[in-house]
């Protein structure tokens, strides 16, 4: 069966009961809290999902087109060890959350569990982590799949995160999606000439470094430009890594340059 788009927006679930494949050749689109329901062993295709409230989806649903963005309140900028006992202070960019909220995890020692996550009820400082209910472990998305950073944060605020795995797809809980920022900016002041960022994810050693002085600092007029000391490392936040210098015409590094430089890295999918 082949659909162009189907859309439900009723408080009832849509439900597929089928053993043969459905295909839709175009989105579909869930506007109420009925949800997703998919049963027997054909399963539903669709090029693109849009869930407009929280719709839960269960069953054998394969995504494989682009999908809208959705949006999160904070990054999680390291390992989060407990996800039934997350700090919501700890590690989360400057913001300090609430029960509800929806973060995104990108520095697990576990790549697999990286991604958006919803805030449970915050006893003590700490609360429960979930997988929100339109992104539910083991459905597959398309690589490509976005998320907006909400205006908080210290360093990750109004930023877009892309999931850039090197396929089409990703299995949520199950392989990492790979989620990187397409345009992320800081700033840092040189020390002896040179300044190293470790706070930034990298999607690849060829991604884009931008830099510019916004604070001239002692002996900066010798300076003729600012440069990466060294080839990059690639990775997530807590792997990936840069270091930029203040180089003379000689080449050599300027170690009295104490200027304050902004940064932006570009990651390109």
């Amino acid at each position: 069966m082949a659909i162009t788009e189907l859309k439900t927006d009723t408080l009832s679930a849509f439900t597929v009961n089928t053993a043969g494949a459905n295909v839709l050749g175009g989105n579909l689109v869930v506007s109420d809290t009925g949800g997703i329901v998919v049963t027997g062993s054909g399963g539903v295709t669709t090029t693109g999902l849009i869930v407009n409230n929280s719709a839960q989806v269960s069953g054998n649903l394969s995504v494989t087109g682009t999908t809208p963005f959705r949006k999160v309140r904070a990054v999680v900028t390291a390992n989060v060890a407990d996800l039934a006992a997350f700090n919501v202070s700890t590690n989360t960019d400057g913001v300090t959350l609430v029960a509800n909220d929806i973060v995104l995890l990108v520095a697990q020692s576990t790549a697999a569990l990286n991604g958006p996550y919803v805030v449970g009820t915050v006893v003590s400082g700490s609360a429960p982590l979930t997988r929100p209910t339109w992104f539910p472990s083991t459905t597959i998305f398309p690589t490509g799949f976005t998320l907006q950073v909400g205006g908080e944060g210290n360093t990750f605020k109004n930023t877009t995160w892309k999931a850039m795995k090197a396929a089409t797809s990703f299995t949520v809980g199950a392989t990492d999606g790979e989620f990187y920022p397409l345009v992320v900016s800081g700033s840092a002041a040189l020390s002896s000439g040179t300044a190293t960022i470790t706070s930034v994810p990298l999607r690849s050693t060829t991604s884009n470094v931008v830099i510019t002085r916004i604070g001239a600092g002692t002996s900066a007029s010798s300076t003729i430009m600012y440069v990466l000391n060294a080839a990059p490392t690639a990775g997530p936040i807590g792997t990936a890594t840069f270091t930029i210098r203040s180089a003379l015409s000689s080449g050599s590094v300027n170690t009295s340059d104490t200027s304050t430089l902004r940064w932006t890295v570009i990651n390109q999918p």
